[in-house]
């Protein structure tokens, strides 16, 4: 999941939240009532008062209004947070301080930013994302994403199973194999990993994300592991081979097998910048492409490509002198997922960052 990073203005999930709301972009993309389940949560974050950056998951191949809603944190963004709170066990409100899922997250944090092992092999920020999906939840239970540096095959694996250690995610003897045999096949293929707990799902999968790798050496180390997803797909390699400078990675869930959901991450345009992702037309022709195989709903089309912008507004408007904030609006990335059985699903990835 690439990310933007900012520079070190404070400002508060749910003040970004509001300002959004208020934007017709996003009613193309959720509805009225959906766009309040997601304010709403991006309310009951604000303890993460130091971040400033965040994504929207939004489906784009049917018309339901679920996805998610994710913050990105960064190590300098999480001293931030501790300075003000103090110490780290005040940096949760009460009511999620008493959480035991909360608590591994707190926990994990604690060693990504002071422990020698997880500070020194892992990367620089935290994805934290919670699915929305109906009303929301009285507390938000988070998926947590961390990134690995890929250095060598032992070192990966080495790091990755020492932070799946700190969330206390006990793996089965066949989930262990399952990754190691994975880490050996893609890492010689990868340039970094992310690691994803699915901690508010029954199951609490394992999802592996190998990031720029060649599109066609991926789907061959696939088939190497026995994943036969994309040949459900006869036309894929001829049909995706001209989207492969655009790759940017796969997913894979592990469980007592590998996941029969492959996903592949595919930038919109080479520099997620605003001027870039509106002038350059490989970007709308890649969501067209998309439209005209029945991935992706026209007016999903259109929503995404007005989501791209920037805006100020006033966090505070009952104070017309107060410092207004700037949101800048881009697309990350877009994700297809191929399981048998259904016809792909598309799902686009949406950044806002705040100055």
């Amino acid at each position: 999941m690439p990310t933007v990073d900012n520079d070190s203005i404070t400002c508060m999930t749910g003040d970004f939240f509001r300002g959004l709301h208020a934007d017709a972009t996003l009613h193309n993309l959720y509805d009225r009532q959906n766009c309040l389940h997601y304010e709403t949560v991006a309310a009951t974050l604000n303890f993460l008062a130091t971040a400033r950056t965040f994504g929207l998951e939004s489906p784009i191949s049917e018309s339901v209004n679920e996805g998610g809603y994710s913050v990105y944190i960064k190590r300098q963004q999480w001293a931030e947070l501790l300075k003000q709170s103090q110490q780290s066990r005040y940096v949760l409100p009460e009511n999620f301080a008493v959480n035991p899922v909360w608590q591994r997250i707190m926990a994990f944090a604690d060693q990504w930013y002071t422990g020698a092992s997880l500070c020194n092999s892992l990367s620089e920020g935290l994805w934290l994302e919670v699915d929305v999906s109906g009303p929301p939840p009285v507390l938000p239970i988070p998926s947590i994403f961390f990134g690995v540096k890929n250095n060598t095959v032992d070192q990966s694996i080495t790091a990755i199973m020492n932070g799946i250690a700190v969330l206390n995610l006990d793996l089965s003897s066949i989930q262990r194999d399952l990754l190691v045999r994975y880490l050996r096949r893609f890492c010689p293929l990868s340039s970094s990993f992310q690691v994803g707990l699915m901690l508010a799902r029954p199951a609490a999968p394992l999802r592996l994300c190998a990031f720029y790798a060649k599109l066609p050496d991926v789907l061959t180390g696939l088939k190497d592991l026995g994943i036969t997803t994309l040949e459900d797909y006869p036309d894929f390699r001829r049909e995706f081979l001209h989207l492969a400078p655009r790759f940017v990675g796969v997913d894979l869930d592990i469980g007592d097998v590998f996941g029969a959901k492959v996903g592949l991450e595919f930038k919109y345009t080479s520099v997620a910048a605003i001027r870039e992702q509106r002038e350059n037309q490989h970007g709308q022709a890649f969501l067209q492409w998309l439209v005209n195989k029945g991935w992706c709903l026209p007016e999903k089309s259109q929503a995404v490509r007005n989501w791209i912008g920037g805006y100020k507004y006033h966090p505070n408007p009952e104070d017309f002198w107060s410092p207004r904030k700037t949101i800048f609006r881009t697309i990350s990335h877009i994700k297809l997922d191929f399981q048998p059985g259904r016809p792909p699903r598309a799902k686009a990835y949406l950044e806002y960052n705040v100055k």
